[in-house]
């Protein structure tokens, strides 16, 4: 069976990983004093404590207790997105619909280095049978689709386009964030605990200094090779390390559950993400406003220490000139 040169190419599958690399601004830094995880004698629960140092005040602590089994479950085996393992997935999927369809007239091929997927129409003998082989390959195309975006959903990935025109895959913080909200109950009725009856940007500013102090990187053991180094929440806090877009997730899981109400989003510039929550703007607060919502932006990476509604000087000039993408969290 020969095929023609006729070419279908996806642009989706050939889209560069989009990389968040973060920017750490230089400010106060938000010292963590203490952290200790200990695992309690002949039990599987694991015990947490954290010491911080805000700029402004006295040092803050934070203790709460997980079954360290459960804790960990949820995306222990999460892998950033690479286009080679999903073109060889999808590259199965469609050869297997092909054979099932009993279609003659297209053919998938994956080529070069599994770097492109492309679909291929037969020559036919005549102008009707071409035609047909045409359909085939629309169906197949619409059929690519579908299962393109099952493939992002279920393995928590999201396509990102800033206004630059800088594209590509990324996890989904904000999914993976509610998906894991179960998990920090203790650390959140701890935090409630610490707080009480405290405001808005109260409860924004305690948790984002808790964030803010856990050290910036990826971990010792090689995870920060694993293309953009984003941790899902509970590993940023099981090894406590995290870049930006972790640390953005798991503002999520801490505030959302506290605030329910409040609309939030994580924030992408180039290179950097930020958070952002509704709430009554102070005079000199960054914002943003997102569907008539005004946003008070904050700066969660570290490890310069920032309340809320004081960023980097460089994420305000790509606030100022829009080169920004919001992802709802509520």
């Amino acid at each position: 069976m020969r095929f023609g040169q006729s070419c279908l190419m996806f642009n989706g599958l050939a889209t560069a990983l989009f990389v968040v690399f973060c920017l750490v601004a230089v400010s106060a830094k938000a010292q963590q004093l203490v952290f200790e995880r200990s695992q309690l004698p002949d039990s599987d629960d694991t015990n947490f404590s954290y010491t911080w140092q805000p700029s402004n005040s006295q040092p803050r602590t934070l203790q709460f207790e997980v079954n360290q089994t459960e804790f960990l479950a949820p995306f222990k085996r999460f892998r950033n997105y690479n286009k080679k393992r999903a073109n060889r997935e999808l590259f199965q999927q469609l050869n297997r619909y092909i054979r099932q369809q009993n279609w003659r007239g297209v053919e998938v091929s994956l080529a070069p280095r599994e770097q492109q997927l492309s679909i291929n129409v037969r020559e036919a003998r005549d102008s009707q049978q071409q035609q047909r082989y045409r359909q085939q390959a629309e169906r197949l195309r619409q059929y690519y689709r579908q299962r393109w975006q099952d493939y992002l959903q279920s393995n928590y990935y999201r396509h990102l386009t800033l206004p630059s025109g800088e594209q590509g895959i990324i996890p989904d913080a904000v999914a993976i964030a509610r998906q894991q909200e179960p998990l920090f109950n203790p650390l959140v009725n701890a935090i409630g605990e610490t707080l009480r009856d405290n405001s808005r940007r109260g409860y924004t500013d305690f948790i984002a200094q808790f964030i803010q102090a856990i050290p910036y990187n990826a971990l010792d053991d090689g995870i920060h090779n694993r293309g953009d180094g984003f941790l899902p929440p509970n590993q940023v806090i099981f090894y406590n390390q995290g870049d930006c877009d972790s640390k953005a997730s798991l503002m999520s899981s801490l505030l959302r559950p506290i605030i329910p109400s409040a609309k939030m989003a994580i924030v992408y510039l180039p290179g950097h993400a930020l958070f952002a929550i509704a709430m009554a703007p102070q005079p000199d607060d960054s914002i943003i406003t997102v569907e008539g919502t005004k946003m008070v932006l904050v700066e969660v990476a570290g490890p310069a220490q920032m309340p809320a509604g004081q960023i980097a000087s460089q994420s305000q000039f790509y606030i100022d000139n829009g080169q920004y993408r919001t992802a709802a969290i509520n």
